[in-house]
C-alpha cells in the first residue's frame, strides 16, 4: 500500500519545464497554465515557428477566396488565425477555430475579434461536423490524438473539403530510422538549450510527454493523407524532426 501510495505521489509531482510552467509526468496538458505562456513557449519549442506561420499564411492565397470557409484545428491562443485573417480580412470569409480548452480560446478570441471569426469547443478525438471548406489547417496539434481518431479527423477533412480545397499538416515528427531519429534529437536537444531551455525543463518535458504525444513518420502522414483519399501531397517545410505538407483535394 505504501508503495503504490508513493508511486501516485510521484505520478501526481508538478515538474517545471519552463519558467512559471509547470506539468505532471505522463500527462501534459494544454491547460490554463499553459495558455499564459503558450506564445513564448512555443517559440522557444519549436524551429521556425514565426516562418512556418508565415508561410501557411502565404499558401491560403491560393484557396481562400470570396465566400470560403475555413478552419483551424487545434487553433490554441489563434495566431495562425490572425496571420490568415490580416491577407483576407477584405473578402467575404467565415473562420472557425476549433480547441478543447476555453483558456486557449479565450485568449484566441481576444486576439481575433471580427464578426467573420468564431471560435468552438471541441474535443477533436470525437468526430466534428465540418462545413464544406476551401483551406483547413492543423498545426502541431495531430500527434496528440491516437493513431486510430487522427485518420478519423483527416478523412473528416478530406470529406469536408471542396474540390481544389487544401489541408495544411504541420507535426512533430519521428524519423525513418533509429540513428536519424537520435541524431536529429540531439539536434533539437541543442535548439532548445540555445533558446535558453534549461537541461531539467527539457527532461521534464519530455517526461510530461510520455504516452501523451505520438508522432508520426513523415512517411506515415503521407500515408494516412493518401489512403483518405488525396493525391496531390507536397512537403512544404521540412527541419530534421519537423515537417510542414500540404494536401490538395481533387
Amino acid at each position: 500500500m505504501s508503495f503504490q501510495k508513493n508511486m501516485k505521489n510521484i505520478s501526481n509531482k508538478k515538474i517545471l519545464i519552463d519558467n512559471k510552467l509547470t506539468a505532471i509526468e505522463g500527462d501534459w496538458q494544454f491547460n490554463s497554465d499553459v495558455s499564459k505562456v503558450f506564445d513564448k513557449h512555443v517559440r522557444k519549442s519549436i524551429p521556425f515557428y514565426d516562418e512556418i506561420q508565415k508561410n501557411v499564411s502565404r499558401l491560403s492565397e491560393w484557396f481562400i477566396k470570396d465566400g470560403s470557409i475555413y478552419y483551424d484545428i487545434g487553433c490554441s491562443t489563434g495566431q495562425t488565425i490572425f496571420n490568415i485573417f490580416q491577407r483576407h480580412k477584405k473578402k467575404k470569409i467565415k473562420i472557425f477555430g476549433l480547441d478543447l480548452q476555453s483558456k486557449m480560446l479565450q485568449l484566441a478570441k481576444k486576439r481575433n475579434k471580427s464578426s467573420k471569426i468564431k471560435f468552438l469547443k471541441k474535443d477533436l478525438s470525437k468526430k466534428i461536423n465540418l462545413k464544406k471548406n476551401d483551406f483547413t489547417t492543423c498545426l502541431f496539434t495531430m500527434c496528440f490524438l491516437k493513431k486510430r481518431n487522427r485518420e478519423e479527423m483527416i478523412k473528416n477533412i478530406y470529406r469536408s473539403l471542396n474540390s481544389q480545397g487544401a489541408f495544411i499538416l504541420v507535426e512533430k515528427i519521428n524519423s525513418n530510422n533509429i540513428l536519424g531519429q537520435s541524431i536529429f534529437t540531439e539536434i533539437y536537444y541543442d535548439f532548445k538549450i540555445e533558446n535558453r531551455l534549461s537541461h531539467s525543463h527539457i527532461i521534464n518535458k519530455a517526461k510530461s510527454l510520455r504516452g501523451v504525444m505520438r508522432p508520426l513518420s513523415e512517411k506515415e502522414n503521407i500515408d494516412v493523407l493518401k489512403k483518405v483519399g488525396f493525391k496531390k501531397i507536397e512537403v512544404f517545410f521540412k527541419w530534421f524532426n519537423f515537417s510542414g505538407i500540404i494536401a490538395i483535394k481533387d
